[in-house]
Order: structure tokens, then C-alpha cells, then sequence
């Protein structure tokens, strides 16, 4: 699961970034601050509430893709679609896997993911 760990390596990384721009109020008292979900088992359970949200098609090709480890060409041939189709399909799973996260409050402005051009 390398694409979690780039996931959550991002998320640590714009939680500091934000940290440090930050003004601190200090007129006002601190009050408790409702715990964020930002540990990996947290993290791990709004992907599959993600993968779950997306259309079959895509969840089908971001787990081959992902979890499998397999190439768009050798999805392509699973799948019986186009190469050009799966990479539009995982661009899209990407896509709305992100925004997901985002709307929940687990995913960074800056979720990378590792390019697709390539055919392993």
C-alpha cells in the first residue's frame, strides 16, 4: 500500500506547513480541539469508504492498479478496455478518491499521485 503511506506522508506534511503559518490568538482562552482522524487505521478506513463511493469500473481499475500492482497495459487486457480508458479511469478514481478525502478532512491539498504513463 505505498499510495496510502504517499497519502498520509502528504497529510503530515500540510498539517505542518499549516501549523507553522498559523497566528496564535492569545487574548482568547484554549479550548479542547475535537480529535482529527489522522492516525493510519483512521486514514485506511476513509480510503475504503472512498473505493466504496466510487463506480465499479473505476474501483475495479485503481485495485489493480494499486493493490495489485499491475500496469494499465495489463489492466487494459483484463479489463478488455483501451489503455487510453484505464488511465482515464484511474485519473477520474484519483480524482474523486481525493476529493473524498478532502471533504472528510484526512487528504492534504497535496495528494500526489505516482504517474501512470508507464506500462509495467
Amino acid at each position: 500500500m505505498p499510495w496510502l503511506m504517499t497519502i498520509t506522508a502528504n497529510r503530515c506534511r500540510t498539517a505542518i506547513e499549516r501549523r507553522g503559518r498559523r497566528p496564535i490568538a492569545t487574548d482568547f482562552p484554549i479550548e479542547p480541539v475535537e480529535e482529527q482522524k489522522t492516525g493510519p487505521e483512521d486514514i485506511a478506513e476513509e480510503v475504503t469508504l472512498a473505493l466504496d463511493l466510487l463506480r465499479d469500473e473505476y474501483r475495479e481499475c485503481f485495485i489493480l492498479f494499486y493493490q495489485q500492482g499491475l500496469g494499465c497495459a495489463e489492466i487494459s487486457q483484463v479489463m478488455n478496455c483501451p489503455v487510453g480508458t484505464i488511465k482515464t479511469w484511474l485519473h477520474r478514481a484519483r480524482n474523486e478518491m481525493a476529493d473524498h478525502l478532502r471533504r472528510r478532512g484526512v487528504g492534504g491539498e497535496a495528494i500526489v499521485s505516482p504517474d501512470i504513463t508507464t506500462d509495467s
